[in-house]
C-alpha cells in the first residue's frame, strides 16, 4: 500500500501537479485501488515531513474549493495555489454483489514459466510475472497501462488515453480490479504475454 501511495505522489510531482492527500486517494481509486483515505493521508503527510517528496514542493493549508474542508495543498514552488482544482472522481465503487461473484473464483495467479489459466485474485487483481516484466525491459520504468478495446497493454511509451501510469517493479506489479474490469468483469481466465517491448493481457 505504501509503495502505491508513494508511486502516485511521485507521479503527481513529476507532472508538477498541485494536490491534497485526498487527491491522492481519488487518483488511486480512479486507478482501481480500494484504499482508505485515512491511510493515504497519513502516508502523504509522512512523505512530506520526512523530506521524501520532490524538494521543489511546498505545502500550505487551504480550504478545498466549493467545500468547507481544510487540507494541506502540496504544490510546486512555481505554481500558484489559487489555481488549484481538485482531481475529479471517475471510479465506480465495487458493489457487494460484485464482490460476492468474484470471491473464490479467481485464485490461480500466474507464476514465472507457467502463464496458462491466469486468474485474478478474489479481489479481482492480476499479478504480472516478474519474468515477463524483465523480458520486456520494464523493470523500474514508469509505464502507461492502456486498453485498446480488446486487451490491456503495459508500455513504457506515454499514451494520453492511458488508464493508469505508474512505476513497474518486477518483484511486485499487479493490475487492479478496476483496470481488469476494462476487459471483462465476468471473465475468469486471462492470457499474459510479451513481445519483448510491452506486456499484453487479454
Amino acid at each position: 500500500m505504501t509503495a502505491s501511495i508513494s508511486s502516485k505522489v511521485n507521479e503527481l510531482t513529476s507532472d508538477e501537479k498541485m494536490f491534497t492527500a485526498f487527491d491522492v486517494t481519488v487518483s488511486l481509486r480512479n486507478d482501481g485501488e480500494h484504499i482508505e483515505h485515512k491511510d493515504v493521508k497519513q502516508i502523504v503527510h509522512e512523505i512530506y515531513e520526512n523530506q521524501d517528496m520532490d524538494p521543489a514542493y511546498d505545502r500550505t493549508a487551504i480550504t478545498v474549493p466549493n467545500t468547507n474542508v481544510q487540507a494541506f495543498l502540496y504544490y510546486h514552488i512555481t505554481s500558484d495555489p489559487d489555481d488549484y482544482e481538485p482531481i475529479k472522481k471517475n471510479y465506480i465503487p465495487i458493489t457487494k454483489s460484485q464482490k460476492t461473484t468474484t470471491k473464490g473464483l479467481r485464485t490461480k495467479q500466474p507464476v514465472d514459466g507457467s502463464l496458462d489459466d491466469a486468474m485474478p485474485t478474489s479481489e479481482g487483481r492480476l499479478n504480472i510475472p516478474s519474468k515477463l516484466i524483465k523480458d520486456a525491459g520494464l523493470d523500474g520504468k514508469v509505464v502507461d497501462i492502456c486498453y485498446n478495446g480488446l486487451e490491456i497493454i503495459i508500455t513504457p511509451k506515454r499514451n494520453k488515453n492511458h488508464i493508469s501510469r505508474r512505476e513497474c517493479k518486477a518483484q511486485d506489479f499487479r493490475l487492479s480490479s478496476g483496470v481488469m474490469s476494462y476487459i471483462n468483469v465476468n471473465k475468469n481466465v486471462f492470457e499474459i504475454k510479451t513481445d519483448g517491448k510491452v506486456i499484453i493481457v487479454k
